[in-house]
């Protein structure tokens, strides 16, 4: 997984322990988590801060990316956030995670393979990070 995305133009950044480059057009930080030689997780993190504005937009704006792209479905319906949702108010005083999630297609064991992305608050800015998850590699406890 790591060549495929070197491939495509990715550099690994030895100081953060993550591969950086452009992702849906943002910079972002890759991670990716593997259990027995499988990958079962790739985290896609912004690399650039935003303001609670500017962050309910991007996000907004990956739900509509995601409800137009038929490679994935939602059963939550519509997941954007209103106008009025206080991003800062919610995760600081109420504890709120914003979260979407996807399931990609075909539609035979797609609850193996989810996507989700959330916001995240570092000094003061917002990132959303995304999750491509194989919940079929991933650990179930078989090494307790």
């Amino acid at each position: 997984m790591i060549q495929k995305l070197k491939a495509k133009g990715f550099i690994y950044n030895a100081q953060v322990g993550t591969l950086e480059g452009t992702f849906n057009g943002k910079k972002v930080f890759i991670s990716i988590k593997s259990n027995k030689n499988k990958v079962w997780r790739i985290a896609v993190i912004d690399k650039t801060g935003r303001d609670k504005g500017q962050i309910k937009i991007r996000f907004n704006k990956l739900c509509q990316q995601f409800d137009d792209n038929p490679k994935y479905y939602s059963l939550k319906g519509i997941q954007k956030l209103s106008d009025n949702d206080n991003i800062s108010y919610g995760m600081t005083i109420e504890h709120k995670q914003y979260e979407a999630i996807y399931y990609q297609l075909p539609h035979e064991g797609a609850l193996n393979r989810t996507v989700w992305f959330t916001i995240g608050e570092i000094d003061g800015e917002y990132h959303i990070s995304i999750f491509y998850e194989n919940n079929k590699n991933e650990s179930h406890g078989e090494d307790l």
